[in-house]
């Protein structure tokens, strides 16, 4: 799946929330891409897991400098922000602060150790409001 296409799921999924996505080519350099009331969801994707349980998980678009800057400064000021993982069909939740520390080091089974909630199919809206609604 591509990013675009998952951040345009995204959006809809989190419709009940006011949702849109964010354009960042004039936003603040690393600012997620979606928007809503419960706060912000970077959106990331990549086709297959790695081969070897032993190897960390690579992005097709790993979290770069600025968004793991931007997340982290956001959590340090009581701001809400996830990302949202898609890996060969797999969702997987994080919040905004672990995903800056482990996204792009972490294995296929330490990140579903780290996720807030995973899917092995897209979640429906409620499932994912749920999560970011409370969290």
């Amino acid at each position: 799946m591509l990013e675009r296409d998952m951040r345009r799921q995204v959006v809809k999924l989190l419709a009940p929330l006011g949702a849109f996505a964010v354009e960042n080519g004039g936003a603040h350099p690393g600012t997620p891409d979606v928007a809503c009331t419960a706060g912000w969801v970077e959106c990331k994707a990549t086709n297959q897991w790695p081969a070897r349980e032993a190897t960390p998980v690579k992005l097709d678009h790993d979290l770069t400098q600025q968004q793991r800057i931007w997340l982290i400064r956001w959590d340090r000021v009581n701001g809400r922000a996830w990302v949202m993982l898609n890996i060969a069909g797999d969702w997987l939740l994080f919040d905004g602060m672990t995903a800056a520390k482990h996204l792009g080091n972490a294995t296929k089974a330490e990140l579903f150790e780290l996720a807030l909630a995973t899917w092995d199919r897209t979640p429906k809206s409620e499932e994912l409001v749920q999560h970011i609604a409370v969290a």
